[in-house]
C-alpha cells in the first residue's frame, strides 16, 4: 500500500546537483579546454549494467556544458545585458541566493531573432563593469561572480529574478547600481538531460536497449502474431491505399506491439531522404490516435515536432470531412495536445486547436458556466418547478402543454448533466486544474524530446508509446528523458543516421 500510494505522487524536479557543479567552475575551468578530456572517454557498445549506462554519459554533458559556456565566453562583448537596480539576500540565506531587479536588456537582438528574454537555466555573469572580453574579469581588483536564473517574477519598467551565485555577493545599495549582469548561455536542456540520468524511474525501454533479457521476455510470440492479424484486418485497406508496401509494413510492425504487456519493444524505421519517413509517422500517430493508445511524440526542434503535429492534425480533418461527406466545424482534435513555447514552436492557425495554452484559455472561457451548472442543475429544477406552478394558465389545454414543454425541458437538463458529468471536469476552473484535465483525456501528446522531462511532473494518467521522430539528430542521453516516463513500455525511432546529427559544441566529446 505505501509503495502504492508513492507512485501516485508526483515527483519534485531535481537537478541531482547539476546547477552547483557548474557554478563551482572558476572562469579558468569554463576557458580551459583539456578540462574533462581525461575524463571523457568513447561510449562503449555493451554496457555491464544499467548505472554504467548512465554514468558514461555524465562527463561528456559536463564538458558539453562547459563548452558551451566558452562560447559565450567568447562572445561577451555582443550577448545580452542589463544593469542592476536592486539586490538583496533571499531566504534560505546560507544557499547564495539573491534576488535582485535589473533595467531593461541591450544587445538583445544580436544572437536571436528576437528580443532577448530571460528564462530559468540562464546562466549569467554579474560584474562590477561591463566586460569585453574574459580576460576583463580576471583584472586586478575586478568584482563578478557566475549566477544563474531560478525563479523571473514581477512585471513593469524593471525585471524581477531569482539568482544562485557561485560565491557570496557584497550587497551594498550604493554598488549595486554600477553592476552589469551578462547573458552566457541556458543550462536547463543538459539540466533536464543530468536528471534523467540520475532519477529511478521506468526502466523498461532502457533494459531493452541494453538487452537485458528475461524469461518472461522470451514468451510473446502469440501476442505477435495475434496483434498482427487484428492491424491487418482492420487497417490493411485504408493503409495501402495512401502507403507503399514497406511504410505499410513499417506501421503494422509498430502497431502489433500495442497490446503487449509481457515485454517491453523497440522498432526501428530508416529511410533515406524521400522514403515517406514523415507521412508512415504520421499515419501511424494517426492510427495510435483512432485505436485511443496514450502515445508521446517527441522530435529534437521546434520545427521537427510541430511538422508532425501539423500533419496528424491535417490528416484527422481529412477524415472527418470524408466521414461526414462535407466539411464540417467540428473537428475532433480534443485527443491531441501540443506543448512547449509559443513563439519557438511558431504555433499557427493549422495547429492551433491542439496547442495546450490555447486549449486551457477556450476551456477557461467555457468552461465556467458547466460546471457552474454541475453544481447548481438540481436548485435550477426545483426553481423550474415552482415558475411552473405560478405560471400556470387558467386554460387547461395550456396547461397541459406548458407541462409537457417544461417535462422536455427537464429530461434536457438532466441529460446534459449526465453528459457533462461523465466527462471528469474539474471541480475548479483553473490552469493547473484543466492543464491536468487535458493531458488526462489526450491519447496523442507532442512536444520535444527536452520538454517531455517536464511530464515527469506534469501527468498523472502513464503513458504506454512512445514515438521518436528525426531520432538519430538526438544526443542518445536526451532520448533518455522520454524513454523513462511511467508507463512508458513500447518505442519506435524514426530517422536517418546519415543526415543531420546531433549538434555538440564539444572538440573533445
Amino acid at each position: 500500500m505505501e509503495s502504492r500510494s508513492r507512485s501516485k505522487r508526483r515527483p519534485v524536479f531535481s537537478d541531482y546537483g547539476f546547477t552547483d557543479k557548474v557554478l563551482s567552475w572558476t572562469l579558468d575551468d569554463i576557458l580551459n579546454p583539456n578540462r574533462f578530456k581525461d575524463n571523457v572517454e568513447k561510449i562503449p557498445k555493451s554496457f555491464q549494467s544499467r548505472n554504467q549506462y548512465f554514468r558514461s554519459y555524465d562527463f561528456p554533458l559536463l564538458e558539453e556544458t562547459r563548452a558551451q559556456l566558452h562560447s559565450g565566453m567568447n562572445i561577451i562583448s555582443r550577448t545580452p545585458f542589463a544593469k542592476l537596480v536592486s539586490l538583496k539576500k533571499s531566504r534560505p540565506y546560507g544557499k547564495k541566493l539573491y534576488e535582485i531587479k535589473i533595467d531593461y536588456w541591450r544587445n538583445s537582438t544580436n544572437r536571436r531573432k528576437d528580443t532577448y528574454k530571460t528564462l530559468p537555466g540562464d546562466v549569467l555573469v554579474l560584474a562590477d563593469a561591463k566586460p569585453e572580453t574574459a580576460s576583463d574579469l580576471q583584472g586586478v581588483g575586478r568584482m563578478w561572480t557566475f549566477v544563474s536564473v531560478t525563479k523571473i517574477s514581477g512585471s513593469g519598467s524593471t525585471i524581477s529574478l531569482k539568482i544562485q551565485a557561485s560565491k557570496d555577493i557584497e550587497v551594498d545599495d550604493e554598488k549595486t547600481k554600477s553592476l552589469f549582469i551578462i547573458f552566457l548561455t541556458n543550462i536547463t536542456p543538459n539540466k533536464r538531460i543530468w536528471s534523467s540520468l540520475h532519477m529511478s524511474q521506468n526502466s523498461k525501454i532502457i533494459d531493452k536497449v541494453l538487452c537485458r533479457k528475461t524469461m518472461v521476455e522470451e514468451n510473446c510470440e502469440l501476442c505477435s502474431q495475434h496483434n498482427g492479424g487484428v492491424c491487418a484486418e482492420k487497417f490493411g485497406s485504408n493503409l495501402s491505399s495512401t502507403l507503399n508496401d514497406s511504410q505499410v509494413k513499417a506501421v503494422f510492425a509498430c502497431l502489433r506491439r500495442i497490446n503487449c504487456n509481457h515485454k517491453a519493444s523497440i522498432e526501428l524505421i530508416w529511410g533515406p531522404p524521400g522514403t515517406g519517413k514523415t507521412k508512415t509517422v504520421s499515419m501511424l500517430l494517426f492510427r495510435l490516435l483512432r485505436m485511443k493508445c496514450r502515445t508521446l511524440v517527441c522530435a529534437p526542434t521546434n520545427i521537427a515536432i510541430t511538422e508532425v503535429a501539423s500533419r496528424v492534425v491535417k490528416l484527422v480533418i481529412e477524415s472527418s470531412e470524408a466521414d461526414t461527406g462535407r466539411a464540417t466545424l467540428f473537428r475532433p482534435l480534443g485527443d491531441m495536445i501540443l506543448f512547449g513555447n509559443k513563439k519557438r514552436l511558431n504555433v499557427g492557425a493549422e495547429i492551433e486547436e491542439i496547442y495546450l495554452d490555447y486549449r486551457i484559455e477556450r476551456l477557461v472561457e467555457c468552461l465556467g458556466l458547466a460546471i457552474w451548472f454541475l453544481k447548481n442543475w438540481k436548485e435550477l429544477f426545483s426553481h423550474s418547478l415552482v415558475v411552473e406552478v405560478e405560471d400556470l394558465s387558467e386554460s387547461i389545454v395550456d396547461t397541459k402543454s406548458l407541462l409537457r414543454t417544461r417535462s422536455k425541458c427537464h429530461f434536457a437538463l438532466k441529460t446534459l448533466w449526465v453528459s457533462l458529468n461523465e466527462l471528469g471536469l474539474p471541480k475548479a476552473v483553473n490552469k493547473k486544474s484543466l492543464k491536468d484535465f487535458c493531458f488526462k483525456k489526450a491519447s496523442l501528446i507532442f512536444c520535444t524530446a527536452s520538454s517531455s522531462h517536464l511530464l515527469h511532473y506534469m501527468v498523472k494518467e502513464p503513458l504506454s508509446f512512445l514515438v521518436i521522430d528525426e531520432a538519430a539528430q538526438l544526443k542518445e542521453s536526451e532520448s533518455i528523458m522520454p524513454m523513462q516516463l511511467p508507463g512508458i513500455k513500447h518505442a519506435v525511432l524514426i530517422g536517418d543516421e546519415q543526415q543531420l546529427p546531433a549538434t555538440v559544441e564539444s572538440n573533445v566529446c
